[in-house]
């Protein structure tokens, strides 16, 4: 059986066409993957442009208030802002708008945001520190980051619950006198608060001088006292953040909005009505404490002239008044008056202008005057040349106002070194009794430690600047003279004078 052998003939035209259509194929192929990648590309872009938001609410330690908390986020930026819910419209609104000015300017930053750089962040994170029925005090905290360049954010806001309005620091205060007041504050309490470290003379004196823009902030700590808040760089170095001074309001009373106060702070109000009253009837039974003293020929109600009482005798005690003329001056002269007695003013020179006639009173009246520095800061901290113009101000000051110079000084602090001693060469007046009357701001506290410290020869330190120390001298001072106590100047009780003014330290004398 033959068997023929199939074979298959390929024309050459038939192998060029097959070549032709794996080259097309292959063409093809490829240009769909870089479609594909393309496409890949963009949906990848557009998910890392995509914005993921979540929005959560948080609540605060007050019933009625809380926060809507919004966090947004993508490759370009971070952004985490909380505003206000107290469900009172225009309060809302108007808190809204305020934080919102700050997200608008960061949302045109993330809009001209340089291809490539690390992604910009915005955080405002608030709370709560203080609400009334009447008002309520937001404080936010957070950081801006563009550019890899970190800034630190404080914006406080007060607002009147009432009627939706924002309460600015100014509206607080009767007219721009407190300006004065919390400049004279502001520079008292930094030095303590900075440290040594961190204190700079000139950086406070500027960020504390006595304009609008630099208290424009504050917050409440509760309903008797309030910050002053001073942004990052005002008054220390940017690095220490955000600084922040207490001030009682009773060391502002004479420059406080009674109608405005009245309204945020109604428990502090009530306690000044329920102080003005306890000081009246205190003032009473001083006066009546004098007249049976009269009677009785005490001691103290034939005092001689200033400078002549012999102590060595006499069982003598000195009653000293740091940082006046203020608002408790004038009561504490009442009683001093009233039971015919004399004490000493340690006054701060920035003081002085404002309170002249106060000064003028203190030495017509008998009472020594001495010197506190101008602006009540640590000699200690401060160069040679500067702690002596903070001395000779004063003593410019006070001559203006009353004719005389002091001739003894009372270290801010009790805070000295030889140096300054010797430099200054004045006197300088310590203390034996620190009732604490600046930190405590309680009648019966202050008058508890001054008596149980009362000694033969002792040197009292208080603070004529709070009503507080003021009602409780109205108590003091008739129970010391009860108790035998001559109540006299430094100037009786150490022995010293213009011409007799020896440049070392005093307390009492042994």
């Amino acid at each position: 059986m033959n068997h023929e052998k199939s074979t298959t003939h390929l024309h050459p035209h038939d192998t060029e066409s097959s070549k032709h259509s794996r080259r097309v194929t292959i063409i093809l192929a490829v240009i769909l993957c870089l479609l594909i990648a393309g496409l890949s590309v963009l949906i990848v872009n557009k998910e890392e442009r995509k914005v993921r938001e979540q929005t959560t609410t948080q609540s605060t330690q007050f019933k009625d208030v809380a926060f809507d908390s919004t966090v947004e986020w993508n490759d370009e930026y971070r952004l985490h802002v909380m505003y206000p819910i107290t469900n009172q419209g225009q309060l809302d609104k108007t808190a809204r708008a305020s934080i919102d000015e700050y997200v608008q300017s960061f949302r045109e930053a993330v809009a001209t945001k340089p291809k490539g750089s690390k992604p910009y962040e915005l955080n405002m994170l608030g709370s709560v520190n203080y609400a009334s029925k009447t008002a309520i005090n937001f404080m936010y905290t957070g950081t801006w980051l563009i550019d890899g360049h970190k800034s630190n954010l404080a914006v406080n806001m007060l607002f009147d619950r009432t009627n939706g309005k924002e309460i600015r620091t100014s509206d607080l205060f009767k007219d721009s006198a407190y300006l004065q007041t919390a400049s004279d504050t502001a520079r008292k309490e930094l030095p303590g608060i900075l440290g040594s470290l961190n204190y700079n003379k000139t950086l406070v004196e500027n960020g504390t001088t006595p304009t609008t823009a630099h208290f424009d902030q504050f917050e409440i700590i509760d309903n008797k006292s309030i910050n002053l808040v001073f942004e990052p760089g005002q008054v220390a170095n940017v690095s220490q953040g955000v600084i922040k001074v207490p001030v009682p309001l009773d060391s502002l009373n004479s420059d406080l909005n009674d109608a405005v106060v009245g309204e945020i702070f109604p428990a502090y109000v009530a306690q000044v009505e329920a102080a003005a009253k306890a000081q009246a009837e205190a003032a009473a039974a001083a006066k009546k404490a004098a007249e049976e003293a009269k009677a009785k020929k005490s001691p103290s109600a034939s005092l001689p002239a200033n400078g002549n009482t012999d102590c060595t005798k006499a069982k003598c005690i000195a009653l000293t008044f740091d940082d006046g003329p203020g608002p408790g001056t004038a009561s504490i002269l009442d009683t001093l008056k009233a039971n015919n007695v004399h004490g000493t003013f340690m006054v701060v020179g920035s003081r002085v202008a404002a309170g002249t006639s106060l000064v003028q009173r203190e030495h017509a009246e008998g009472h020594d005057i001495g010197n506190h520095t101008w602006d009540h800061g640590d000699l200690t901290n401060m160069s040679i040349a500067d702690a002596q113009s903070e001395v000779d101000r004063t003593n410019q000051a006070v001559a203006n106002a009353v004719g005389k110079r002091p001739y003894f000084v009372r270290p801010p602090y009790g805070a000295y070194n030889a140096s300054v001693l010797s430099a200054i060469g004045m006197p300088f007046i310590l203390w034996d009794v620190d009732p604490d009357d600046w930190k405590d701001r309680d009648a019966d506290i202050v008058y508890q430690r001054v008596m149980a410290g009362a000694k033969p020869g002792a040197i009292i330190l208080s603070h004529d600047l709070y009503p507080t120390t003021a009602a409780a001298y109205q108590r003091i001072v008739p129970d010391l003279i009860k108790q035998g106590y001559t109540l006299v100047t430094i100037s009786d009780l150490l022995d010293i004078s213009p011409s007799n003014a020896p440049a070392r330290t005093f307390s009492h004398q042994p």
